[in-house]
């Protein structure tokens, strides 16, 4: 019985022996790992081709390439801009292109990733039109306007308005009489009019960035008419340009506030006067 005791030992003894000796898979794993044959590509980058030249408001862009050990160099080319990596995302950056009083084309955006062996893949590039920019204050958005309203391009409505402070940092486009400044041919042909009491009455809330140039008609209730009664709703984007301070929107009539029509798609360009 003894012996066999002391045969166990020494058994436990040498197999401890060999696992101390033995590295662990993972680590093994990990050292056997040849870095120098990646062969690193980025396949995408997420952002904006199309952006103000604020100088103001930055921009993100995001690769999709999520290698562990790997590096990323961004850089602007052709105009000038400045760079900040986003805390917590080693894949994605903001850029703030400076501002410019002209439009500027096929700005490259250019991403190369670096593994842990240094190897560098191709540059993945993004082109970027940049949109000319003056910023403007809240209140050199109120006060009268002209207009002209397109449907697939074909003029349907010219004019004036005079912009108001609708609070909380949007801007009313109002209705004169129960017709609505965007769409008024609309309602002029169907011989509908908004009346009070219900959602908007007929105006329409927009609310610009003051740092980006985008314009937002966030959905909204815009009222009801008579004869019907009929509702309606609205919503859009947009967006605006200090340097000669005009206005574009576009949007479309909704029939509820799932916002998911857009009918009789339009885009109005308003000048400040």
């Amino acid at each position: 019985m003894k012996k066999s005791i002391f045969f166990t030992i020494v058994i436990l003894a040498v197999v401890s022996m060999l696992n101390s000796c033995t590295t662990p898979p993972m680590e093994a794993a990990q050292e056997a790992y040849d870095y120098d044959a990646i062969i690193p590509k980025i396949f995408a980058v997420d952002g904006p081709t199309q952006t103000a030249a604020s100088g103001l408001a930055p921009v993100r862009y995001v690769t999709s390439t999520r290698r562990g050990g790997s590096t990323l160099t961004w850089t602007v080319t052709g105009h000038g801009a400045t760079i900040t990596a986003v805390e917590g995302d080693a894949f994605a950056i903001d850029i703030l292109f400076d501002q410019s009083d002209v439009d500027v084309d096929d700005v490259q955006v250019t991403c190369v990733e670096t593994t842990m062996g240094g190897v560098s893949s191709d540059p993945f590039v993004v082109l970027v039109d940049l949109k000319k920019f003056k910023p403007m204050s809240f209140d050199q958005f109120l006060g009268d306007w002209s207009f002209v309203e397109t449907v697939d391009g074909e003029e349907v409505a010219t004019g004036t308005v005079t912009i108001t402070d609708g609070g909380g940092g949007t801007l009313k486009l109002p209705a004169v009489d129960g017709i609505p400044t965007l769409m008024s041919h609309i309602f002029l042909g169907w011989g509908e009019s908004f009346q009070a009491g219900h959602g908007n009455d007929g105006a329409v809330y927009i609310t610009p960035n003051l740092a980006s140039g985008a314009v937002a008609i966030n959905g909204q209730y815009w009222g009801q008419t008579l004869p019907g009664p009929y509702d309606y709703w609205i919503h859009g984007d947009g967006n605006w340009e200090g340097i000669n301070q005009t206005m574009t929107l576009s949007y479309g009539i909704d029939w509820d506030d799932s916002y998911s029509d857009s009918w009789t798609a339009s885009v109005m360009v308003l000048t400040k006067l």
